[in-house]
């Protein structure tokens, strides 16, 4: 009896001694429940794009807590206690009125100033009205439905107007159109959200993010010089279209010392490419090309040494490897899948990630696709002839299908920067402006605690005819 009640003396001053940690953890949770809890009313129409959007923008970006509450309100009134920030509703209103339309795409974009809030903020819906009090923030532009449509690229499904690879075009974006398309607008209004946000006095802790650099490197090609007839077929042109026999010579050079087994293909650069990762602490991720149906589709198969070789050498090493789908599994989910399931054979395990060939994207189709293959995240979104931010933003981020009017558990980690993009500028001695604004977008990027996503061909480094390119390419890898 005696030592039951000892044992049962400690377990009371135990408790005893536990009360005022308990009491401070009690009132944390309640402070992080309800305290920090805002709350987001609007009205019932387009709840599934709603729901996406404030998840979004709230939860994936600002990691904030959040209720939302559909009822009768026209604008977006975000409470917290007695305090308040509404932003105008100008695209879901009602859902007798669809919003895919060519009337909804923004004609004419203002811009305008936030006090010190935010500076030079497009409005692509509603108008520049905007008014602060101590209690309270009026901002009649649509923020959520501006960052809906640069996420979701509706507008591309209106736009069908493409370039010959049945591509959408930058010049007929939106963005494009009005200038912003070199920044990161999505991410600069969620800035604006969270802004508003502090100056009511707000809390709550925001998302930490840290600035991360993505190498990636599609595999086209993995052999240059793997005949006779390629050689030819090289120097005759660097004579007859280059007209430059300095380049032909320096071709019969390496293509002499690949076959001695002197120097490796100026293809396989995948130790080169893996060691520069390494050296500045990350991991390349190559991309591999199937045989696909097209003659745009790749020049080399999957049993090929080489290829075989790079497979072994990538794994042993740590760095990780996806898939590059051929060029009409944009729009053939059989054939994608097909792909997804050689490659799984070969690397034995599930490829998840990867980037569509030529960078030809249907959406929301291609998306589609890849949800449906059980993808993890593509890295397609870019335009292959302008640098910027397709999607408006520098981080992944969950999709959203337009016309099922579902998210996906895909992600997209949208492109930043390709080299093929900047050839013509290379080739015309520009490099240094070349270097300029893949350093203004890293900057950006850095400043927005964003991901910048390289991409590098393994086959743009070591011909001869790259040599200007591939020290651009070193450069900028210096500054990251």
């Amino acid at each position: 009896m005696s030592s039951y009640k000892n044992k049962l003396f400690l377990t009371y001053e135990s408790n005893t001694q536990l009360l005022p940690f308990i009491r401070l953890l009690a009132n944390q949770i309640i402070h992080i429940i309800y305290i920090d809890l805002l709350k987001i009313h609007i009205n019932k129409a387009y709840q599934e794009e709603k729901n996406y959007l404030i998840s979004t923008l709230f939860g994936d970006y600002l990691g904030i807590n959040y209720e939302i509450v559909f009822g009768e309100d026209k604008d977006y009134t975000i409470t917290l206690g007695n305090q308040s920030i509404t932003i105008g509703n100008h695209l879901f209103i009602s859902e007798d009125v669809p919003y895919l339309t060519t009337d909804n795409v923004p004609s004419k974009v203002n811009f305008t100033d936030y006090q010190k809030l935010a500076d030079n903020l497009p409005i692509l819906y509603g108008t520049e009205k905007f008014n602060i009090t101590d209690n309270s923030i009026f901002i009649d532009s649509d923020i959520f439905a501006a960052c809906f449509f640069m996420l979701t690229r509706w507008e591309e499904v209106i736009d069908k107007d493409k370039d010959a690879h049945n591509r959408s075009k930058a010049k007929n974006s939106v963005a494009f159109k009005a200038g912003f398309i070199e920044r990161p607008i999505v991410d600069e209004f969620v800035d604006l959200i969270w802004e508003c946000l502090v100056k009511l006095n707000y809390k709550g802790k925001r998302k930490k993010q840290e600035f991360e650099f993505i190498h990636t490197h599609d595999v086209d090609q993995i052999e240059k010089w793997s005949s006779a007839q390629a050689v030819a077929k090289t120097v005759a042109g660097d004579i007859l279209k280059r007209n430059s026999l300095q380049l032909a010579k320096a071709n019969l050079r390496q293509s002499k010392a690949t076959s001695k087994g002197i120097i490796n293909d100026p293809y396989d650069t995948f130790e080169e490419l893996m060691d520069l990762s390494d050296k500045i602490g990350v991991k390349s991720h190559f991309f591999f090309l199937h045989e696909g149906n097209h003659e745009l589709d790749n020049a080399y198969e999957w049993n090929h040494p080489l290829f075989l070789k790079a497979i072994s050498n990538i794994q042993e090493r740590g760095h990780l490897i996806g898939l590059h789908p051929s060029y009409n599994s944009s729009i053939n989910s059989h054939l994608l899948s097909k792909e997804k399931l050689a490659l799984k054979r070969i690397i034995k395990e599930e490829p998840t990630i990867g980037r569509q060939h030529y960078l030809r994207f249907t959406v929301p189709e291609t998306w589609q696709i890849w949800e449906d293959n059980e993808m993890l995240w593509d890295s397609s979104m870019y335009y292959s002839e302008q640098l910027g931010f397709r999607c408006g933003t520098c981080r992944d981020f969950p999709v959203f299908n337009v016309i099922t009017r579902k998210q996906l558990s895909l992600r997209e980690l949208p492109l930043s920067v390709m080299d093929s993009t900047f050839f013509e500028k290379i080739e015309n001695g520009e490099t240094e402006s070349v270097y300029s604004e893949i350093k203004s977008c890293i900057e950006l990027i850095q400043k927005h605690k964003g991901k910048f996503v390289l991409l590098w061909h393994t086959n743009y480094l070591n011909l001869a005819v790259f040599e200007r390119h591939k020290a651009l390419y070193l450069k900028v890898l210096d500054l990251l």
